[in-house]
This record gives structure tokens, sequence and C-alpha cells, in this order.
């Protein structure tokens, strides 16, 4: 009963009751974006089983939950972009479908209700929004600077773009991996994020430059007019250093 079902979305590329059965194990299967859920060609879910799995209000077995999985990916295509670019990934836990949400809030968690699917079974999980940043990193160091790429960002831009100059004497190394947070009223807070990303490391050498992309979510994220950071962590020799620069959107 340990085995879980993962469907994530990433960068680069979960729901009611029964009785218990083994669970299945399969391997986690990357997504690259939320267009991208496969939708299963085995046919679709019988409507009465479908109903008796959700009226239910006892644990999930597992073929019940492979059930509203099924019933899940088949509706995928006709939910609201909106909903869907909230979802960073759902499977089957132990009796549960767990929902991971770029932005978990009350409203998020009906909104996925009403489009996807409903059960008791759902377990939601993802940042409020509301979550202090205390993280503060730094622009220049060891001879290597982050910079915005531009001064400022309209603020329903679907990203930001940031410049990492090598002018030091050492390589650096980074990646795909990121954080952003935005500010409010004197207090910094973390930005929610499709935080999954490809596991890959590039080299910039002395000299060299290398751009970064942060994904602003307009479409999950309320994002006011203000100041934001981008933080993002990177070895410069032997040294790890999480990089920060600030920005705007205007």
């Amino acid at each position: 009963m340990n085995a879980k079902h993962f469907f994530l979305l990433s960068m680069m590329c979960l729901l009611g009751a029964g009785c218990s059965h083994k669970a299945k194990q399969a391997d986690a299967v990357p997504l690259s974006s939320v267009d991208t859920i496969p939708v299963l060609e085995k046919g679709e879910v019988a409507a009465d089983s479908l109903a008796d799995v959700q009226a239910c209000d006892t644990l999930l077995s597992q073929k019940q939950l492979d059930a509203l999985m099924e019933a899940i990916r088949q509706r995928w295509d006709s939910v609201d972009i909106a909903v869907r670019a909230n979802v960073m990934g759902y499977g089957t836990g132990m009796n549960t479908l767990d929902v991971w949400l770029v932005l978990n809030t009350p409203e998020r968690q009906q909104a996925f209700r009403e489009q996807v699917i409903d059960s008791p079974a759902l377990r939601f999980s993802g940042s409020t929004g509301t979550e202090p940043c205390h993280e503060v990193g730094t622009g220049d160091t060891l001879g290597v600077r982050l910079i915005p790429e531009f001064p400022s960002f309209p603020a329903g831009s679907d990203e930001a773009t940031f410049l990492l100059y090598n002018e030091g004497s050492s390589e650096v190394l980074s990646g795909e991996h990121y954080k952003l947070a935005y500010e409010r009223a004197g207090r910094w807070y973390w930005l929610p994020i499709n935080s999954y990303a490809v596991d890959i490391g590039y080299i910039t050498p002395p000299g060299g430059t290398r751009r970064f992309t942060g994904h602003l979510h307009p479409l999950v994220n309320d994002n006011h007019p203000g100041l934001y950071r981008f933080f993002t962590k990177v070895r410069i020799g032997d040294r790890e250093v999480l990089l920060m620069t600030e920005f705007r959107l205007d």
C-alpha cells in the first residue's frame, strides 16, 4: 500500500472511497506543460462506477483510485486553462488522490473540484502565496553578477528574464531551479511557482554569460505592480552562492 502513481507537470519537459485493495506500483511520468496530460485510450469510465466511487465515504481502493485518475485524464482537455495552469501534478497515495497546486487556496481547490473532479479523497498541497521570504542573496560576488535583462516587465508578463555575467576567474555551475518573491507593505513573501524543473547543470566560463527565465504564472497569481526578487543557487569554483536580483513589474 506504499506505492504512488505520479503525473507531474514540469518546466521542460487526484478522490472518493471504497474497500482496500493492494496498490500497484508505477514510475513517475514527467509532463512538460499543462496541455500534455495524456488521454488514455481505454474507453470512458463507466458513469455508474464513477458515481459510486465519488459517493462512497470510506477509504478508496487502488482500483477506484485508478478509475478516478482515468476520469481526470479524459476530462483534462476541456478544463479551463487557468485551472490547468495551477496544477503541478496529481497522483494516487495511500487511499487518497493527491493534487499539487501552484497556488493552494480554498478558492483554487474549489475550482479544481468543480471543473476537474470532486471527491472526499482529494488531498491538496502547495503554496498559499503568504509564506514569508526571509532569504537574502547577493547579485555581485567573486566576479559574478546577476541582473534583470530589462529595468522592468509588464505586470501581466508570463516571465521575467535575467543575465548572469561571469567576469571572474572561475567557472560558474548553474541549473534550472529558481525561486521568486514579492514585496508588499515592506515585507517579502514567496511567489507561488511551478517548482518542478529538470536537474541539469550549465557551465558558464570566465567571460561568459547565461540567461535565466523566471515564470510568473499570471493565470495563477494576481501579480501587482511592485518590487520582486529572483533567486538561484550557483557554484562559483568550490563555493555555493545564492544569487539574487531585484526587478519591477509595472
